[in-house]
């Protein structure tokens, strides 16, 4: 194992980070780091060009969110991604490699799930996804996308509860 070093924004000097693995295509790699401190927390993405020696973050602002548990985040291709809030409300999303980023409300069961069971958020393709929430009490809720997020629509069945 090698040590590589993170560039720490300022702000989160005195904080601590968590860092999520990185998605790499090719040589080319992207990596979620969530920062902690006492001025907040905040989401920033770090690029790679070289396989992962060697790391920058992003020259735009932080997203202000918290991925918490069980928040959803990933990358399609090299330069979409999205990440679901821990608090199950919002979907960012970004089409040009974390440095702008797109709010979209996610349905109202899936703040439900987030706040009292599992969130599970992911897409095929920049328009296609698919959004399960479950509460502890078993219902679960099924929803689909096709347009990137920006509307769901509940699949006609669902999903069973869960006994």
């Amino acid at each position: 194992w090698q040590r590589i070093p993170l560039t720490v924004p300022k702000a989160y000097a005195q904080g601590y980070g968590d860092v999520y693995p990185p998605t790499f295509l090719g040589t080319t790699g992207r990596m979620f780091v969530q920062f902690s401190a006492s001025t907040g927390r905040a989401l920033v993405v770090y690029q790679s060009s070289d396989g992962g020696h060697s790391w920058l973050p992003n020259t735009s602002p932080a997203l202000p969110v918290s991925l918490g548990s069980p928040a959803q985040f990933g990358w399609m291709s090299g330069e979409d991604g999205y990440v679901a809030s821990g608090d199950g409300k919002d979907l960012f999303q970004t089409t040009d490699g974390g440095q702008t980023w797109t709010r979209t409300p996610l349905p109202s069961a899936a703040a439900t799930a987030a706040s009292e069971g599992l969130l599970q958020i992911a897409f095929t393709t920049a328009q296609d996804g698919l959004l399960a929430a479950s509460d502890r009490s078993g219902t679960c809720s099924l929803f689909t996308t096709h347009d990137g997020g920006k509307t769901w629509a509940p699949v006609a069945g669902g999903l069973a509860t869960a006994k």
